[in-house]
């Protein structure tokens, strides 16, 4: 399995729009950061993405992808749901087979609501002449098969709402999350990789900070970590002197191959 992390800033992306890079300098291309999501390549071909991001396009066009058979959404934000019309040219270029898209089911029912275009429903429904995409699929907190291979689903609670936190073999991958959970406790013993959300070096409302998701990484002590959606805060260079050996700062385009 290798995993590709395709974009990993917050979402407004770093720099803001409006040109503010915080405490990042400019002139490191590993503080260009896109919005957050990941790409996963499993052993026999397939290609899983957790999220689209508004970015997905770019991201996906740099890592040169290309199929994608599965879309993991871990909760309904625009910076994780706005790019899957970028996955439509996948659509025709894999002879319309409609692409899988997991989640859970307030998660599907804002993107049936945000756009329903792009969902198959069934044949009576169906454009023919702008077909129907994706084929969405409601999965309960637990385990779950796709392509083979079994994925935990576990329940993460993201200040206001829940969004899903993802383990695939000894990798998981917690976003927009801001309080341990239960199914967290369950879920994330006995990891090599956990990539985990620590937005700023300061306490946030929704997000993890530094000082907790450090607290985090010590109490489930993964092989390694990496901080993910991390904010104009963050510099990546600066941030290595607060870490510890086995926790790291990503950066869009940071793959892991995992043999």
């Amino acid at each position: 399995m290798k995993v590709t992390i395709l974009g990993c800033g917050p979402s407004a992306g770093v720099p803001l729009a409006c040109g503010v890079w915080g405490n990042c300098d400019p002139s490191n291309p590993k503080n260009h950061r896109t919005r957050t999501s990941a790409m996963v390549e499993l052993d026999d071909g397939t290609t899983i993405l957790i999220d689209a991001s508004p970015d997905i396009r770019l991201q996906l066009l740099r890592e040169q992808c290309k199929r994608v058979d599965a879309v993991l959404l871990t909760h309904d934000h625009f910076d994780h749901t706005g790019g899957l019309d970028d996955l439509r040219p996948f659509f025709f270029h894999q002879g319309k087979k409609r692409i899988p898209v997991y989640s859970n089911y307030e998660t599907l029912a804002t993107l049936k609501a945000r756009f329903p275009y792009m969902i198959y429903i069934n044949d009576e429904t169906t454009n023919s002449l702008y077909p129907p995409f994706i084929e969405t699929y409601c999965i309960d907190y637990g385990h779950f098969d796709i392509f083979n291979t079994q994925i935990k689903a576990f329940r993460q609670d993201h200040g206001n709402m829940e969004t899903i936190g993802y383990r695939i073999g000894n990798v998981a991958y917690s976003t927009d999350v801001k309080n341990l959970t239960n199914d967290m406790e369950e879920s994330l013993h006995g990891l090599d990789i956990w990539f985990v959300d620590c937005m700023s070096l300061t306490p946030k409302p929704t997000h993890s900070h530094l000082e907790q998701t450090l607290d985090w990484i010590e109490r489930f002590s993964p092989k390694a970590a990496y901080l993910i959606h991390m904010d104009p805060s963050i510099d990546f260079d600066r941030i290595f002197s607060l870490l510890p050996p086995n926790v790291f700062a990503s950066y869009d385009g940071l793959c892991i191959d995992l043999g």
